[in-house]
């Protein structure tokens, strides 16, 4: 599964997930909280199955954050994705850091 902000031409065999139009727009942070759901809700089908179609997934409960009203809670999901973000990029400008001081002991020894 992957995110498409934009309209693309699609095989017969390729599922198109939409957000319904009552919940807003579909942000990236958002599509990948979602994506990141429906593929653990999507685990026990694979490649190639013929019960992978939309009568059967459709019935497939997918696990989301609600608000306490019991409404779906797009903005923890938008929110979880951007700290996600923020810590990946951190860890990896954590890694550059240490590659460079690496990189230079080993050069200037």
């Amino acid at each position: 599964m992957y995110y498409q902000p934009n309209a693309y031409f699609t095989g017969d065999k390729i599922q198109i997930f939409k957000l319904n139009k009552k919940y807003g727009k579909l942000t990236e942070n958002i599509a990948l909280y979602l994506i990141s759901s429906m593929k653990k809700a999507f685990t026990n089908f694979s490649w190639g199955q013929s019960s992978f179609a939309l009568d059967v997934i459709s019935n497939i409960d997918i696990e989301l954050p609600v608000t306490k009203s019991g409404t779906i809670d797009f903005e923890y999901m938008e929110k979880y994705i951007q700290v996600i973000k923020k810590q990946l990029i951190e860890d990896v400008v954590e890694y550059k850091d240490e590659y460079i001081s690496k990189s230079k002991s080993t050069v200037f020894k």
